[in-house]
């Protein structure tokens, strides 16, 4: 599955609050190569952090990738049309 086109060299990045409450406390959640994601000690949301600039995140999306995203429109829509089944299904058993 294609996520990005390429990442460019210098891209640079900013530590940010809790979008939702606002909090700067947060734990690891995961990481994988140059992304990480923290969890939120105060409302638990998960997000990326730091997070790229929005004028060098921009550059890592070019027309391949967007070929690739509408070639595979409804394929991801599908996907994601089970995983909200499962999700909600999940919820509504607990």
């Amino acid at each position: 599955m294609k996520t990005f086109s390429r990442k460019p060299e210098g891209e640079r990045a900013r530590f940010i609050n809790c979008p939702v409450c606002g909090s700067s406390k947060e734990r690891t959640f995961a990481s994988a190569e140059d992304f990480h994601f923290v969890r939120c000690s105060s409302c638990e949301l998960i997000y990326q952090n730091p997070q790229p600039l929005p004028e060098d995140l921009s550059q890592r999306y070019d027309d391949e990738y967007f070929d690739y995203e509408q070639e595979n429109e409804e394929a991801f829509y599908n996907l994601m049309r089970l995983g909200l089944t499962a999700v909600s299904y999940t919820h509504l058993t607990l």
